[in-house]
């Protein structure tokens, strides 16, 4: 029991290091730091009902109780650098606060919790505006690679394009100068034909009569 209790003091003292360097160091989800605030004060009432359940020398629970002390200034210390860095940190003694119809009908202990359920809103609004902007981030990057896709696929078109293009000048040129070489061959052949044909005309006339 003692040791058990000894690890849940550490785990905590390590998620107050962990809130700690979220707040100098924000990153991630907007409302992931205040549910580790929660969850480390969950687990310094868990540590004061477990004291109080526990048996052993009197000087030992006090020693463990100054333990708790400090991690609970510790939270609440962490709980006004978190508000001070979001800009919802608390009013100077000496500044005026202004009170409200509904604020006035409310204790203390009120008062925090409907400063939490705010907080709790702004978290979720937060958090959904986060997610809004990755959505829009990886559709832009999807568009991008397209782009990028379309740009490569017009390139390899417009240089095979190129290509037989100039296959096509090529072998016009080498057909121009082969009938210009055999211009004077061409007039020849057909002169013999010419002939050819006369004279199976005259074989044909001569059977004839």
């Amino acid at each position: 029991m003692e040791q058990e209790w000894i690890r849940n003091y550490e785990a905590a003292t390590e998620l107050a290091a962990t809130i700690a360097h979220e707040i100098e160091y924000p990153k991630g989800r907007p409302g992931e730091m205040r549910r580790n605030m929660r969850k480390l004060e969950s687990e310094i009432g868990d540590l004061k009902v477990a004291l109080v359940e526990a048996k052993m020398p009197p000087r030992e629970i006090q020693r463990r109780k100054q333990l708790l002390v400090k991690l609970q200034e510790r939270r609440d210390e962490l709980e006004l650098r978190s508000q001070e860095k979001q800009g919802k940190g608390n009013r100077r003694h000496n500044d005026p606060v202004a009170e409200t119809a509904d604020s006035l009908a409310l204790d203390n202990t009120q008062l925090l919790q409907q400063q939490r359920n705010v907080i709790d809103r702004q978290d979720k609004d937060l958090d959904s505006l986060h997610d809004t902007v990755l959505r829009t981030k990886n559709i832009g990057l999807m568009i991008g690679n397209e782009l990028n896709e379309h740009d490569r696929l017009l390139g390899t078109l417009e240089n095979e394009v190129e290509t037989t293009t100039s296959k096509i000048q090529n072998e016009r040129r080498r057909l121009d100068k082969l009938i210009e070489k055999n211009k004077g061959r061409f007039g020849l052949c057909a002169v013999c034909i010419l002939i050819l044909v006369l004279l199976v005309l005259l074989l044909f006339v001569f059977k004839v009569l």
